[in-house]
């Protein structure tokens, strides 16, 4: 009967393995969301969230180090805390637990990015944060390559499976797809564009996109992006709304061809003005313009470009009409798959990341004989 009572009091008292899961989660969190709360990554966000819902308290850090395109470190209490994707663990010479790669492979199969957190060296969790595509960055898109006839790239530091699928979700080609790239990598992407002579715009919120934006020849950040995204921009959509990109884009078009409206009515005007205005009619029909006159013509001259570019102030939002905005919903858009210009493959100088696509160069029509799907370099 004892030896009865013993076994119940223990265990009544030994926690059940929900309690201890629990306890391992809020753990993680903490060392995760303290480390991240530093970091300018978008992903730092959803961590942060998620150790808020969990209660979770943060402590202070020692030695922070953001390292670009993999990852963060840094010290906590007598624990040094890693947290960074696939390419880090190995460059930091991280031990690597059975079932991490399994794990990791799993949430990225589901468009998830996997992030891993080690300890003193060795993995000790994985997390899957979701990067929701914007819910207009379909309706962009489709736009984009549609009606404004521009070419649209994915430039992502993301695995290439977690890159597909979000890219699958918002109508981009898997030809279109250029993974798994550090800060450098993107630059070195928008430098191959430029020498083929394309004229880039890169849009971005990430401190991993600025070195690309300011590469670009049009660097555009989102509004609610880092301070370095919006520093280095040259267009900032204040709303954080993709489809600002549009208007943008189309508002950037209609001043040009004002622009130009107002050149050539200009230069139209005063060639025929000055002629008159100097006495050419003067020898037939005895006609010569008085100064108050010609001070007048010019006057004019001046007002009707001023009022032609005040015009502006009566801009409208284009609005769009999408075909199979059905399709474009599941991704599954009008596409130039005949004439696949401008496949991402790796670059001429064979940077370190892999970039899938077909095995031509940029600018060239595909010839691989299955319009681009290829995921592996010839």
């Amino acid at each position: 009967m004892v030896k009865k009572l013993i076994r119940t009091q223990m265990k009544c008292g030994r926690p059940d393995n929900a309690s201890l899961n629990d306890i391992a989660v809020k753990n993680i969190l903490r060392m995760a969301a303290s480390a991240e709360y530093s970091s300018e990554h978008p992903l730092s966000k959803g961590i942060m969230k998620k150790a808020a819902e969990h209660n979770v308290s943060l402590e202070q850090v020692d030695g922070f180090v953001n390292e670009a395109g993999s990852g963060i470190r840094c010290r906590l209490g007598d624990k040094s805390i890693h947290i960074g994707n696939r390419r880090s663990l190995k460059a930091n010479g991280i031990e690597t637990r059975v079932g991490t790669l399994n794990a990791m492979q799993y949430l990225e199969d589901r468009g998830q990015t996997a992030v891993v957190v080690s300890i003193d060296g060795v993995t000790e969790a994985v997390i899957g944060l979701l990067d929701k595509a914007r819910v207009e960055a379909t309706q962009v898109v489709t736009i984009l390559r549609q009606k404004m006839g521009i070419q649209v790239y994915m430039l992502t530091g993301d695995n290439a499976r977690t890159a597909a699928v979000v890219a699958r979700d918002i109508g981009i080609p898997p030809s279109f797809i250029i993974a798994d790239v550090l800060p450098e990598g993107k630059v070195h992407c928008i430098k191959q564009l430029q020498e083929d002579g394309h004229c880039v715009a890169m849009c971005g919120d990430g401190v991993n996109d600025s070195p690309a934006m300011a590469q670009s020849d049009i660097g555009i950040a989102i509004g609610s992006g880092t301070d370095v995204a919006v520093e280095t921009a040259g267009i900032v959509l204040m709303n954080s709304s993709l489809s600002d990109v549009l208007v943008a884009l189309d508002l950037s078009r209609t001043v040009f061809r004002r622009i130009k409206l107002n050149f050539c009515w200009a230069l139209g005007y005063n060639t025929l003005a000055l002629p008159v205005a100097a006495g050419i009619l003067y020898p037939w029909l005895q006609l010569a313009l008085p100064p108050f006159m010609a001070a007048v013509a010019m006057i004019l001259s001046s007002l009707s470009v001023l009022c032609s570019s005040l015009l502006l102030n009566l801009y409208q939002p284009p609005s769009f009409e999408i075909r199979s905005s059905t399709g474009a919903l599941n991704g599954e858009i009008e596409s130039d798959d005949d004439n696949h210009f401008g496949c991402a493959e790796e670059i001429r100088n064979k940077v370190s990341a892999l970039y899938p696509g077909c095995s031509r160069q940029w600018s060239n029509i595909c010839l691989c004989g299955n319009k681009c799907t290829c995921s592996v370099i010839k």
